[in-house]
């Protein structure tokens, strides 16, 4: 098994990206058209904060709320990416050169199926379970 290689092959470095401000169904919309399961969700100041996925998601859709009234800040994780800068609330996140195991460990321990990525030039990386098992079989 891969568990030991970097976690590097597994990033998805072209994150979406949706508004706080956005609808639900604007959030469908962009999970429908980039065949994804999460979302990095940044206010005005394109600062991130939270992550979106299909299971906050579906909790909105079996409360029969209305998606295009509930916005994204309503439903999402809110958390911010862990930088040079202070943080309230950090996501959880690791560092790309980090081994496949480590990511399962935080995603348990978390509670969550994608993680954040950081890197040194501020680009938003993103790890799904999905995607680590591909390297884990490896």
């Amino acid at each position: 098994m891969g568990l030991d290689n970097t976690i590097a092959d597994a990033i998805n470095w072209k994150v979406p990206v949706v508004d706080s401000t956005d609808s639900i169904l604007t959030v469908i919309e962009v999970m429908n058209q980039e065949n994804v399961t999460a979302l990095a969700v940044k206010d005005a100041d394109e600062n991130v904060t939270g992550i979106i996925t299909d299971l906050d998601v579906i909790g909105c859709i079996t409360q029969r709320s209305d998606l295009s009234r509930v916005k994204t800040k309503d439903i999402m994780t809110s958390c911010e990416l862990i930088t040079d800068k202070s943080v309230q609330s950090p996501c959880a996140q690791l560092d790309a050169d980090e081994t496949v195991f480590n990511a399962f460990s935080v995603m348990e321990s978390a509670g969550v199926h994608h993680l954040m990525v950081s890197s040194d030039t501020n680009k938003i990386g993103m790890v799904s379970i999905a995607n680590l098992l591909k390297i884990a079989l490896d």
